[in-house]
């Protein structure tokens, strides 16, 4: 494990959407964010192979529908025309009549592209990828007298949505003197879909993830070193992109200066709360720190106060150092990773915790199984468990087995916990839809013998918003529950 990253991998993946069929796959069906990303973000479907997509059986068309020689134009199916209306995101190929290039010469994947009902009206306006099964990514609805000649352009777009982005995390209260880390762009949920963006301290962090954030990203950095206010860019590649996106990999774009003021190299110091951290916009996973998780670390930490705290798979240390803040008696963090627990520890210092937080670099699993089996009894036994781990489910074959380990480690927890005590489950994946983890979260609590009441089943932070109907930007879960 690299990048102080959790045990296995991390965050952002996402179920895909009602696919060529038009038939909502079954639980854990195609696609990584995230989304994610995240963590939610903003992963999208991944779908195998490398072929060409194909669109559905081309209809009459009226004679008379718009012509755009500057953008795309994709002819819906009647069945998607919904799909559209309702503001999902994404059209896969199957959802397509037509898919016509522009006659002028811009022909790259990631362009403008209009699409239009089966009778020529206009829907929407997107970013169109031929070579991507997600053939369209909506930017949003078109007005049915707009003319072709005055079709926006694509920096006017991405720049309304930066500003509104930016309004609506100033009306959550980001940023504030205590809060210097947070979601400003999600991806679809902003319309900027295939491209999210962390403001990290001074500067910004942004993950791309599709052809159309690739071709989105030179606008936002201009933006975000400008109007944004930003000392520094670092774009990268999402590792998990498809190679139909034609990403590449590594550092995409690289802009100001990544290190902060006395610092040796690209490092910069958060604050959350009363918590302090130093992360890598540049190397460190998700841009050094997961922000859909922020929100819950301070929700978590209420409940804190007095107890012995576990905070498993703990990456930095979120959970747990808001949980000595808030009066925990004793935090305990567990990561495979040295380098994640190098770091949760140095932030715990930084934040003035350190007498209370210790830390173990091994399997968190083994650890809790000690503890319930009596082992090491002079600890004594947690009042409250984090369960963050990384996504068990990395493919739809692999969902059945995903559940096996994910209600392992939860029955684990449980029959190490205080009868009373308090259990935050989170899963990231989101091929495990929400309804199947509290499922398993049942059958688990049976495994170990104890009761379950859920307390509260929570989200990724506010900055993360999503389109109601977009299901697969719905990937965390986070249940806090009382085991008795």
């Amino acid at each position: 494990m690299s990048d102080g990253s959790k045990q296995g991998g991390r965050r952002g993946d996402k179920r895909a959407p009602p696919g060529r069929s038009g038939k909502r796959p079954s639980p854990g069906g195609a696609g990584n964010r995230a989304g994610d990303g995240h963590r939610g973000a903003a992963g999208e479907a991944k779908p195998t192979g490398h072929a060409a997509p194909r669109f559905a059986k081309a209809v009459s068309l009226p004679p008379s529908r718009p012509q755009y020689p500057d953008a795309w134009t994709a002819v819906v199916t009647p069945a998607a025309v919904n799909l559209v209306t309702v503001g999902h995101p994404w059209l896969f190929s199957g959802a397509l009549q037509t898919l016509d290039a522009p006659t002028g010469a811009d022909r790259e994947p990631g362009g403008l592209c209009v699409v239009l009902a089966p009778d020529g009206r206009p829907l929407g306006l997107g970013l169109c990828n031929p070579q991507s099964q997600i053939s369209v990514r909506m930017l949003g609805r078109l007005e049915a007298e707009q003319a072709p000649s005055t079709l926006p352009t694509l920096a006017s777009l991405v720049i309304s949505r930066l500003e509104a982005a930016t309004a609506l995390r100033r009306l959550i209260g980001r940023p504030a003197p205590d809060r210097t880390a947070y979601r400003l762009v999600h991806s679809e949920g902003d319309a900027l879909p295939g491209l999210t963006s962390d403001r990290i301290g001074g500067g910004a962090s942004v993950l791309v993830s599709a052809a159309s954030g690739l071709r989105m990203l030179p606008i936002v950095a201009d933006w975000l070193m400008g109007p944004g206010g930003c000392t520094f860019v670092v774009a990268r590649a999402a590792h998990d992109a498809h190679p139909s996106e034609g990403l590449g990999s590594g550092t995409l774009l690289r802009r100001g200066v990544v290190a902060a003021e006395g610092a040796g190299s690209d490092i910069q110091q958060v604050q959350v709360g009363q918590a302090l951290f130093t992360v890598d916009p540049a190397g460190g996973q998700k841009g050094g720190i997961f922000t859909d998780q922020l929100d819950n670390h301070l929700a978590v930490a209420g409940l804190a106060k007095g107890r012995f705290v576990i905070d498993a798979y703990c990456h930095h240390g979120g959970f747990g150092i808001q949980a000595a803040l808030a009066g925990a008696r004793r935090v305990l963090a567990i990561d495979a990773s040295q380098k994640a627990v190098e770091a949760a520890q140095e932030a715990a210092k930084q934040s003035g915790v350190g007498e209370r937080f210790e830390v173990v670099c091994g399997d968190a699993v083994h650890l809790l199984a000690d503890l319930a089996a009596g082992v090491g009894a002079e600890l004594g036994r947690p009042d409250l468990i984090v369960l963050d781990p990384p996504k068990f489910a990395t493919s739809k074959d692999g969902l059945d087995d995903a559940l096996r380990k994910y209600s392992h480690v939860n029955a684990t927890a449980m029959a190490a916990l205080e009868r009373g005590g308090i259990l935050v489950s989170c899963s990231c994946s989101g091929r495990v839809d929400r309804t199947t983890f509290l499922r398993m979260l049942g059958h688990a609590a049976r495994r170990a013998g104890r009761d379950l009441q859920l307390l509260e089943l929570r989200g990724a932070a506010m900055d993360h918003p999503s389109a109601p109907v977009h299901a697969e930007a719905h990937y965390l879960k986070v249940a806090i529950c009382r085991v008795i």
